[in-house]
């Protein structure tokens, strides 16, 4: 395990698109949420699941064993209501935090941002074709979060990109190079509607 990690796993919006709570999906007879902290649990044994306003008995039950449930202090329309809610219970000095819609991750692809972090404030996969970022599997810096979160918040922004860009010296990581670790990268892949919940069901992705 790394001694120095923590992860916390965003189940708090409200699928809108999806119509059910994506944590509760299931996929070769697991959910997503299970899947996902299964994985966590390889690097940490330190996992924090935001879960807003819903009740946590269900998020505990497929988490299968340890874990804290943290509902929201401020409700700001995005997974930063649950990063401002949960950073202040981290005790190490980096944290993954992973969406509730990735149930291909991978321990290795998180273990890998973590290397990847150490001295930076945050490590964030950017795809190589288009430079977009995905911030909902990453690896971050607690100080750094937690002073860049009150800028963010003072600026009126709202958004974990907003919040990456006020981080110091953050470690974009193309996903190139996390081909090393994951292949097909399999572990950014989120399901985020019935269409792509049906595809991921019905492909070679369900039998891994």
């Amino acid at each position: 395990m790394e001694q120095g990690l923590s992860a916390v796993v965003a189940c708090g919006g409200k699928s809108t698109r999806m119509g059910v709570d994506k944590a509760f999906l299931r996929l070769n007879g697991e959910t997503f949420l299970s899947r996902i902290v299964s994985e966590l649990k390889i690097l940490t044994s330190q996992v924090f699941i935001t879960v807003g306003s819903k009740r946590p008995e269900g998020y505990v039950w497929e988490a299968g064993g340890p874990v804290r449930i943290v509902g929201y202090t401020l409700e700001l329309g995005s997974p930063l209501s649950g990063l401002v809610a949960a950073v202040d219970y981290i005790e190490t000095p980096y944290f993954a935090l992973v969406g509730c819609d990735m149930p291909l991750i991978k321990a290795e692809l998180i273990g890998y941002l973590y290397s990847a972090c150490l001295g930076h404030s945050a490590a964030v996969p950017m795809w190589d074709a288009s430079g977009v970022l995905e911030p909902l599997c990453a690896v971050y810096h607690t100080p750094s979060v937690r002073l860049g979160l009150w800028r963010v918040l003072d600026e009126g922004k709202f958004r974990l990109i907003d919040l990456i860009a006020t981080l110091p010296d953050a470690a974009y990581v193309p996903t190139s190079r996390l081909t090393t670790v994951d292949p097909d990268l399999n572990s950014l892949k989120n399901v985020n509607t019935p269409q792509e919940y049906a595809f991921l069901l019905n492909t070679e992705y369900s039998q891994r």
